[in-house]
């Protein structure tokens, strides 16, 4: 993958690791990464091999299910007051 070196992606996306970051505003640098994946074949490999796995959207939204039911459970407890002497 390759992606500007600000923004969501480029936290998603390690430059050299997982993918390459091309630097927002110089005009010459994406053209300069897409050439380097012409120029170095195993590059794509090389990088595919440490992307992480995606989270089928069921185990997503199970974890997100989760926090919200915590998060209802705590609001449904009684609310202890502190006593000011």
């Amino acid at each position: 993958m390759i992606t500007s070196n600000i923004g969501g992606m480029a936290e998603l996306v390690e430059n050299g690791v997982n993918g390459l970051h091309f630097q927002m505003g110089n005009v010459a640098d994406l053209p300069r990464q897409l050439q380097r994946v012409i120029d170095e074949p195993a590059l794509i490999a090389q990088l595919q091999k440490n992307v992480p796995p995606v989270t089928p959207i069921e185990s997503h939204a199970l974890k997100i299910e989760t926090i919200y039911r915590g998060l209802l459970l705590q609001a449904s407890l009684p609310r202890t007051s502190v006593s000011q002497e």
